[in-house]
């Protein structure tokens, strides 16, 4: 592996270049567009407990968008329309499971 490197000299950063680094990192790689507009679709699955049953959610995500829903064993149109809510909003995770702990609340203390 040394043959690769041969020749080359270790540096450090200077101050200023970690402050520009850091700011691109929080401007650019820690932002929601980053980690999840620009990835190819992708599926999240959540494991619910609904009507003391699990539930398996699987959300298609497509540009960090929630694109379509499924849950198995299916549940109730009366259920699902709670669900929909989600749909063609941004996936943050934090946010997406605030809002379902909500839903599974109301069913519980409806």
């Amino acid at each position: 592996m040394a043959s690769y490197f041969e020749g080359l000299k270790p540096t450090s950063f200077i101050e200023d270049n970690r402050d520009i680094i850091q700011q691109l990192a929080d401007e650019k790689y820690k932002s929601w567009e980053w980690n999840f507009a620009y990835s190819p679709k992708y599926y999240i699955k959540k494991q619910l407990q609904i009507e003391g049953k699990i539930i398996l959610l699987e959300c298609l995500i497509v540009k960090g968008m929630i694109e379509n829903m499924s849950f198995s064993p299916s549940i109730s149109s009366e259920l699902l329309a709670k669900f929909h809510i989600l749909l063609g909003t941004k996936y943050v995770p934090e946010k997406i499971d605030a809002v379902l702990n909500d839903i599974i609340k109301s069913l519980v203390f409806k």
